[in-house]
């Protein structure tokens, strides 16, 4: 499955795009450590991130969680992650970033639309949630251009990199 845009190009994270990945993250090492804690101390060289990628694909094939990659032509800028997926309900939490060369052209706003979309209509989510810091204000920029609303704020729920503990807002889409 891959969805042409414009600019971009979106498809599922797949073991051949392992090298890609890894370079994604290492490039942008820095900005991610922050609010990607987790991703970035998992993928600390290759072998790690052949890990990594090889559980995500396992993850999607079992739809416990996906990953999916953005291209600006051959090259990888960013990642889509669909993730925290309550089948009951049907909801999940999105997670997204983007190399940093990259912001502020308009490719994520396009991306989470594409996003959004396909969550409802082929995964039947009923509800999308983004877990976001007050802090991350482009992130927050591009909840609310994607038709999120926040919800609420949950007081002390995640450690940054620093190990300080932080708030989060919690933003939310209906179908």
């Amino acid at each position: 499955m891959s969805d042409d845009h414009k600019n971009f190009q979106i498809r599922l994270l797949k073991k051949k795009d392992t090298k890609d990945y890894f370079q994604l993250i290492e490039s942008n090492r820095e900005r991610l450590k922050r609010y990607f804690p987790v991703t970035v101390s998992e993928i600390m060289d290759m072998e790690d991130c052949t890990c990594y990628v090889a559980k995500k694909v396992r993850q999607a094939k079992k739809k416990k969680m996906f990953v999916y990659v953005v291209f600006e032509k051959e090259k990888m800028i960013g990642a889509l992650i669909v993730k925290n997926i309550d089948w009951r309900i049907p909801k999940a939490e999105l997670a997204y970033f983007i190399d940093g060369e990259y912001e502020g052209r308009g490719i994520m706003s396009g991306a989470m639309k594409w996003l959004t979309e396909y969550c409802f209509r082929e995964l039947g989510m009923n509800k999308l949630f983004i877990n976001l810091s007050p802090k991350n204000k482009a992130s927050q920029q591009l909840a609310l251009k994607s038709g999120f609303q926040l919800e609420g704020v949950l007081r002390q729920e995640f450690r940054i990199e620093t190990g300080e503990v932080e708030d989060i807002e919690y933003y939310g889409k209906l179908r």
